[in-house]
């Protein structure tokens, strides 16, 4: 996911209000976590609709073989929706989706979660 798929997300989820230093970065995770990422921009701007706090995402960027995501002025329920979405990442192949066969890549130096078919790959950037 690269800076123009930031800016399609925030488009598309537009009362999920996005810090410049996201549309600058960019979403720095691969491809399979893409639904991760959008069922998670979902719930936040339901919650948002539905009254909660008007959170600030700064950072979507994969860290030790899980999604992290930055963002200030967050609820409890909007930081455990963020905790839920990074503990989901580590299950899904960061590269293609599919289930997550280990979590630790023996090829890579750190944590990575990878399907059968992608142990050992690095993600496309």
């Amino acid at each position: 996911m690269d800076h123009d798929e930031a800016a399609d997300l925030l488009a598309r989820y537009p009362r999920l209000p996005g810090s410049d230093v996201l549309r600058a970065r960019g979403i720095q995770c691969g491809p399979g976590w893409r639904s991760v990422v959008h069922m998670l921009c979902e719930l936040l701007e339901h919650d948002i609709d539905n009254g909660g706090a008007r959170l600030q995402v700064h950072v979507i960027k994969e860290k030790l073989g899980s999604l992290r995501v930055q963002a200030t002025d967050a609820s409890d329920y909007q930081r455990g929706l963020i905790a839920f979405a990074s503990r989901l990442s580590e299950t899904i192949c960061e590269i293609c989706g599919d289930p997550v066969a280990e979590h630790r890549a023996p090829a890579l130096p750190a944590l990575a979660a990878r399907c059968a078919k992608h142990v050992g790959d690095e993600v496309p950037r």
